[in-house]
This record gives structure tokens, C-alpha cells and sequence, in this order.
């Protein structure tokens, strides 16, 4: 049952909260509103006994201003750092979450990514796998960063055959 609309969804389409996993939705909007206006944000928090993540990546816009907010919080960017840690993105989706919400994540042990839940954390080689094949994808947000990350796998060899002239090419 959707905690926003009450609607009944069938088994295995309603998407859980990200953070506590106790509340389920059935579609974006539906998590968003109860977020924001259905009190869950407070209550959410206060369930798991953590103080709300500081997030300085709105830059005090409104959040429903924001581009691309985080699948988890819906409060920053996605892309955007918090809480001193960097970005994560999930190398098997491409989707982008949160510094503190990445954090957050973390400090509870969830390894699996919000949205396809793949595991987060892979050999190496598998890492490497599926950054090849995001790369593969027609261009999109994830792009530079599984670039990136990849071009990081070649100069260190992790995953692949160490190869400084591909970790340049990746890195242009």
C-alpha cells in the first residue's frame, strides 16, 4: 500500500523509502510528497535515530527547483557532494546519488544501489565490466563519471590490463 495515496500496488512494483525501508510507494511523485509534505521526512529521521544529513549542495535553492534530485532524499542534486563525501553512482545503473546520502548509506550497510539494487561493491573486474558497458550506452549524466572511474581502472590496473595510454584517452 502507497503510504501517500493508499493505493494497493502489485508485489514487487512499489519502491521502498531509501533510507529507512519501512514505507513503501508507488511511483516518485507519490515519495516526494509524502517527503515533503505527509511528514515522513521527520518521522523517518527520528525512526532511525539519525539528525538530518547537511546538505550544502542546494545552494538554498528550493528543492523544487533542483534538476536532477537524488533518488534518496530528494533534497539535493544528485550529483552533488555532502557531508565531506564525494558522489556515489551505482557502475551497473548509472544512477547518481548524494554525498550524504551516499554517507548515509553507508554508515546503516546498505550495499545495494537505491535503484536497481545491484551490489555497490564489486571485484574490481566486474567494477570495471560495467563501467565498459555504461560507457557503451548512449551518453547520458552517467557518462563523465563512469569515464572517469574507468580511466582511474586503466592507470591503476584494477579490474583491467594497466594501460596508461587508454587511462589518458578516458581521462580526455
Amino acid at each position: 500500500v502507497c503510504a501517500h495515496c493508499k493505493n494497493v500496488g502489485e508485489l514487487g512494483s512499489m519502491m521502498n523509502c531509501g533510507r529507512c525501508k519501512r514505507v513503501c510507494y508507488c511511483s516518485r511523485a507519490c515519495q516526494k510528497a509524502h517527503w515533503k509534505g505527509g511528514g515522513h521526512k521527520k518521522v523517518c529521521a527520528s525512526e532511525e535515530g539519525h539528525a538530518e544529513p547537511t546538505v550544502t549542495a542546494s545552494r538554498g535553492r528550493d528543492a523544487a527547483t533542483l534538476q536532477t534530485p537524488c533518488p534518496i532524499c530528494l533534497d539535493a542534486e544528485d550529483n552533488a557532494n555532502g557531508d565531506g563525501t564525494h558522489v556515489g553512482m551505482c557502475s551497473n545503473c548509472g544512477q547518481m546519488y548524494c554525498g550524504s546520502c551516499k554517507k548515509g548509506l553507508l554508515s546503516r550497510h546498505v550495499y545495494q544501489c537505491p535503484t536497481c539494487r545491484a551490489d555497490l561493491w564489486t571485484p574490481k573486474a566486474e567494477n570495471a565490466r560495467r563501467l565498459q558497458r555504461l560507457l557503451a550506452r548512449p551518453p547520458g549524466r552517467h557518462t563523465t563519471r563512469a569515464q572517469f572511474q574507468l580511466a582511474i581502472s586503466y592507470e591503476r590496473g584494477h579490474g583491467v590490463a594497466r594501460n596508461e595510454a587508454e587511462a589518458v584517452r578516458l581521462y580526455r
